[in-house]
């Protein structure tokens, strides 16, 4: 789960890097506050919006969800100790 947070997390802000990198490129100030009007952030914002759903799509759509397996959970096996769930191909 933290690994698609992340993966979302990086596909929203990848825009206002590129965008960040571009300013910087055409030697024009980062940090003053006349180059992320409301209007860029909004356009950045959906933009990466966009970019985190296709990342997540395209993230799900090549999973290995075992489809066909049969899951057994995990279970308490002699002297207490814990086997852990795994799939089958029956």
């Amino acid at each position: 789960m933290a690994r698609i947070l992340a993966l979302n997390a990086l596909f929203f802000l990848t825009p206002f890097v590129i965008y960040a990198v571009w300013l910087a490129a055409t030697r024009r100030s980062v940090n003053s506050g006349t180059e992320w009007t409301a209007r860029v952030l909004t356009t950045l914002s959906v933009i990466g919006a966009v970019a985190a759903v296709i990342g997540l799509v395209v993230l799900v759509s090549f999973e290995n969800n075992n489809t066909g397996s049969v899951y057994h959970p995990a279970e308490t096996g002699e002297d207490g100790e814990i086997i852990p769930g795994f799939f089958t191909d029956e």
